[in-house]
């Protein structure tokens, strides 16, 4: 599990990662829990990237117990994952709960861009 949070701007960035699989994105390698508040990256504040413009910048985000990716904050980007899927999209390695689940938490009007997704 993948927390970015704190205090202030995040301007992190997660680039070709398996989170929730093992080394070759295959299987599913669980973690976290079954709850609303568990995901294999979990985003607390604002401006960060998971992925990027080119397609081996992405990041394999599945298996996990909770949600692929939750995402608070503003201007928060989500570029060119695979979630819910293996290294091959078709490969079903699904998130027990939402692959991406958007919400304001402390910060009223959470904005992201989500471009680009293999979602399954």
């Amino acid at each position: 599990m993948i927390i970015i949070g704190g205090v202030g701007g995040g301007s992190h960035t997660i680039v070709d990662c398996h989170v929730g699989t093992n080394a070759a994105g295959t299987a599913a390698v669980a973690n976290g829990w079954r709850l609303a508040d568990s995901a294999g990256i979990m985003v607390l504040n604002s401006g960060n990237t998971m992925g990027g413009a080119n397609a081996n910048q992405g990041n394999v985000i599945s298996g996990n117990r909770g949600h692929g990716v939750l995402l608070q904050g503003r201007n928060n980007h989500l570029i060119n994952n695979k979630i819910g899927t293996g290294i091959s999209t078709s490969t079903a390695l699904g998130n027990d709960l939402d692959g991406i689940f958007v919400t304001g938490g402390q910060f009223a009007n959470a904005t992201c861009e989500i471009l680009g997704n293999t979602i399954f």
